[in-house]
C-alpha cells in the first residue's frame, strides 16, 4: 500500500525523515517499508499500525 500525501507527511513527521514516497508491505506481525524505493525493512505492526 502507498501512502497518500497525508498520510505520507504524518509518517515523516512522526519518524523525522525525508521521503517522497513510502510503501508498506503487510506481513503479518511484521510491515516492510520501502522509501523512497530504495531503503527496505521490517518493522513490527504495532509501530505503524496508524498508518495501515
Amino acid at each position: 500500500m502507498r501512502l497518500t500525501d497525508k498520510q505520507l507527511k504524518r509518517f515523516t513527521e512522526v519518524f523525522e525523515i525525508k521521503a517522497k514516497s513510502i510503501i508498506m508491505i503487510d506481513k503479518g506481525r511484521k510491515v516492510t517499508i520501502a522509501i523512497n524505493g530504495v531503503r527496505i525493512f521490517d518493522v513490527k505492526k504495532e509501530l505503524v499500525q496508524e498508518f495501515l
